[in-house]
């Protein structure tokens, strides 16, 4: 066993997943593995790096869909043959995505330019513009964007959405390109697709089951925008939650879509509650803004957050950590959406087997103040 390796330590506190640095660094130990090499084992990985069997396991299932390592039923797992140098040129890549420091899509934007700089691809970009956060027609734009970004030669596209998209299938001008595509959080039926998404339903379950878990008994929730895809796996998450653990869904407590996703539908939704006599010991918000309307509500009435009633969000935006109390919520991965869009990307480029259709890659929860637990 690698002892260099050994000295790797993950940082436990902060906003950086677990498994994300362990395949982080694991990425880089490969390198120095030879092609057909036995891999490390998960558990090897757990003493390694002093980290549980599930964020084992979750990195060494990233990189066996990047197609960095193998897994051979009942042998183990074995490093992946490099690509053969089949290319003559220096490889670019586009990326279209809503661009500035300020946008939560800049986590995936730097997670694109890390995993590109290590395989010393360059990175053109294309910006969405000044179109608003909450935007649904995106796409107006998008055809000229990425035929700009095929006229400057890249051999492959990866598309950023700003919000997560759900079509049956992809326009024209995507699916009719030659050359390999990416998307971020855009789910198709397209067979031929490649897709990296943030797994809300997951995330919102695992919200809704650590209320559960610390014994409240009346759970509500607070939704987004009607007929948004975010807004339908969150949902979906907070009631599967609720059917597994055995708790009833009681309708007087959810308001499972709302005008927009800021304070003021979550400030609304509180006053509707109060005025109906209907408020639980804790609730779902499907943001973070949503959860701080919620709490600024419930504060004018003298209601308490967590004493009187629980609050959660979802999305870890900055003012997550600093409204009063500190807001539980649930972290997009943006960063590792976009060092696996990479990686995939790359697979495809080098024409390799194909990637799967659509990953999924877990959000962290972030456990503060605002659900009682700490």
């Amino acid at each position: 066993m690698n002892t260099v390796l050994a000295k790797k330590k993950v940082v436990r506190e902060g906003s950086a997943y677990l498994y994300q640095q362990v395949v982080d660094i694991l990425r880089k130990e490969i390198n120095t593995f030879t092609p057909d090499q036995k891999f490390y084992t998960d558990r090897e990985i757990c003493k390694l790096f002093q980290v549980s069997q599930a964020t084992a396991r979750q990195a060494l299932a990233i990189l066996t869909q990047e197609g960095s390592i193998r897994r051979v039923s009942a042998k183990g797992t074995y490093v992946q043959k490099r690509r053969s140098p089949v290319h003559t040129k220096h490889l670019s890549i586009g990326v279209v995505s809503l661009l500035g420091q300020d946008r939560p899509h800049s986590g995936a934007v730097h997670g694109i330019e890390s995993a590109a700089a290590e395989w010393e691809c360059s990175v053109h970009f294309s910006d969405f513009g000044n179109i608003p956060m909450d935007a649904e027609e995106q796409c107006e734009q998008l055809p000229d964007l990425v035929k700009g970004l095929m006229e400057r030669k890249v051999d492959g596209i990866i598309i950023v959405s700003p919000i997560k998209r759900s079509e049956e299938r992809l326009p024209a001008y995507l699916k009719n390109t030659d050359i390999p595509c990416v998307l971020i959080n855009w789910l198709t039926r397209e067979e031929r697709n490649v897709v990296v998404a943030a797994d809300y339903e997951d995330a919102e379950y695992r919200v809704t089951a650590h209320l559960i878990g610390h014994g409240y008994k009346t759970i509500g929730y607070v939704g987004g925008i009607a007929g948004r895809q975010s807004n339908r796996d969150r949902y979906t998450g907070y009631c599967r939650a609720l059917a597994d653990k055995g708790l009833t869904y009681c309708p007087e407590y959810v308001m499972p879509e709302n005008p927009t996703t800021h304070e003021d539908s979550g400030y609304a939704c509180a006053k509707r509650m109060m005025a109906a006599g209907s408020v639980p010991r804790a609730i779902v918000a499907a943001t973070d803004y949503l959860a701080w309307g919620l709490i600024e509500a419930f504060k004018e009435k003298k209601i308490r957050v967590p004493e009187d009633v629980a609050v959660t969000g979802f999305d870890d935006n900055p003012l997550a950590a600093r409204i009063k109390p500190p807001l539980t919520t649930a972290a997009e991965p943006y960063y590792e959406l976009g060092r696996h869009a990479m990686n995939m990307l790359r697979t495809e480029m080098e024409g390799r087997q194909r990637s799967p259709a659509v990953v999924l890659v877990p959000c962290e929860l972030v456990i503060r103040k605002s659900c009682g637990c700490t």
